[in-house]
């Protein structure tokens, strides 16, 4: 709780001081997000960086931790919900998209990390995409080697970060009883596709 409560607050601080923080735009992400025009869920919307363009073509439905990060984001949506992604005050089989962008990876530990594919599960009735960092960077070497556990400054802050392997993504999601329908290794993120097993 205490490394979640450190990331609440840094996120907080960057929305203040810096007006929110960015996201690159992934083709593949965009290529999802672009193939449908339903009701879409992003967990860990921030201010919305990544959909904001969307929220004019779309209800788009966004849940964060950060109460600043939501309240640059109102400026897009109204439809934002202070939330944990562990436990979404969502109803079962509501979302035929769901969007997981770089906020797994930020969940201090496993059962955290697999309590919100369970919840995306839930509520679920399409596909979902997510997206983490990969471990094997150059830039987290050797340190990589000896913990997927990392700290990465923004600023003068710094954000907890957990890297995943290729193998570990695939397992957590069959964990939480996730098909992955596609899975991409690109520009140190790796972004898998899911949907609920038939």
């Amino acid at each position: 709780m205490q490394i979640k409560k450190q990331l609440m607050q840094a996120y907080d601080n960057i929305s203040k001081e810096y007006g929110g923080y960015r996201r690159k735009r992934f083709p593949a992400v965009l290529r999802f997000l672009n193939n449908s025009k339903s009701p879409i869920l992003d967990i860990g919307c921030a201010s919305l960086g990544y959909l904001k363009d969307y929220t004019q073509k779309r209800k788009v439905v966004g849940i964060d931790f950060s109460f600043e990060s939501l309240r640059k984001g109102k400026q897009f949506s109204k439809l934002l919900i202070q939330a944990d992604a562990a436990n979404l005050p969502i109803k079962n089989n509501k979302f035929q998209q769901i969007s997981l962008i770089a906020t797994l990876h930020h969940l201090p530990t496993e059962q955290e990390r697999l309590m919100a594919l369970l919840e995306i599960k839930r509520v679920l009735k399409g596909k979902a995409i997510i997206t983490v960092w990969k471990r094997w960077q150059k830039r987290f070497f050797p340190q990589n080697l000896l913990s997927a556990n990392s700290k990465v400054p923004w600023g003068k802050y710094k954000r907890f970060y957990h890297l995943f392997t290729k193998k570990e993504l695939t397992m957590l999601i069959s964990k939480a009883g996730l098909e992955l329908v596609k899975l991409e290794d690109i520009n140190n993120n790796l972004i898998a596709i899911v949907q609920k097993t038939t």
